[in-house]
């Protein structure tokens, strides 16, 4: 599984192109991905993805997340490698036992194998 940051948020296995969604929600895995592997609060995904949370926030967010399960459990089964979102004390992470970074866009300098940490997802 590959996660591309840089320009448009992609998610690759292989060389197919799996469809995230919308942008909103392209924006939670970014937020999600900025600390892969561990506990990400509720309120910090929010600040995350909206300059002003709008109200409804917090279910749009957990509409999002429940679409990335559903997503990531299929990328799982064909990639046969877990991933998946982990709930833990009301915190939410994204867990993936191999994960790969690849920054793409002009300017771009982390690429290559293993994890490299991404920027902060756009607003």
């Amino acid at each position: 599984m590959e996660l591309r940051v840089l320009g448009p948020v992609e998610l690759y296995v292989g060389d197919q192109v799996w469809e995230v969604g919308p942008p909103q929600r392209r924006h939670v895995l970014a937020a999600l991905a900025v600390d892969a592997g561990r506990p990400v609060t509720t309120e910090t995904l929010i600040d995350r993805v909206w300059d002003e949370a709008p109200d409804g926030a917090r279910r749009a967010l957990q509409v999002h997340l429940s679409n990335l399960r559903g997503l990531l459990e299929r990328v799982s089964r064909q990639e046969d490698a877990p991933a998946g979102l982990a709930r833990r004390s009301g915190d939410i992470s994204w867990i993936s036992t191999r994960p790969r970074w690849t920054c793409t866009g002009s300017g771009s300098s982390c690429c290559g194998p293993g994890p490299a940490p991404p920027p902060t997802p756009r607003r």
